[in-house]
């Protein structure tokens, strides 16, 4: 679990909002974590479904939560029923990346995930998304991978 990027803070003095980027491929973990990572938000990547609920249970919750859905040892789907019987982690904003079947996709859904974006990822549209579900300008400039 590393972020990429010291938390700078937002222009309104308050810290960053954590975002939590759960995704199993080093690369993509990183470059996630990199482009979402800026004075209003800190990416903080973790490689599996454990690791997740680790975080979850022993920080804060974080303002939002990017899911693969196919993860080892503990998988997206498990992530999401764990959480939908958490209170305070039931309202959370989670935005499902994934190339899985669209079947299959459609029951992640039904958990109440605020968006689904499939993979390969358009970066521009998770960084919009990922700041209109955390309650910021959706159309700051987001960056270059």
């Amino acid at each position: 679990m590393t972020p990429l990027t010291p938390p700078r803070g937002r222009p309104d003095g308050a810290p960053p909002l954590v975002v939590l980027v759960v995704e199993d491929q080093p690369e993509l973990r990183e470059v996630l974590c990199h482009v979402l990572s800026d004075g209003d938000v800190l990416a903080v990547g973790v490689p599996d479904g454990a690791a997740a609920l680790e975080f979850l249970e022993r920080e804060p919750a974080p303002a939002a939560l990017i899911l693969d859905l196919v993860l080892p040892r503990v998988d997206g789907w498990q992530v999401l029923d764990r959480l939908r019987v958490e209170p305070q982690l039931a309202p959370m904003p989670i935005v499902i990346i994934s190339a899985a079947p669209r079947e299959r996709v459609a029951q992640a859904l039904a958990h109440g995930p605020a968006l689904f974006l499939p993979k390969p990822l358009d970066a521009v549209r998770l960084v919009r998304s990922i700041r209109r579900v955390c309650g910021l300008d959706p159309d700051a400039a987001p960056r270059a991978a």
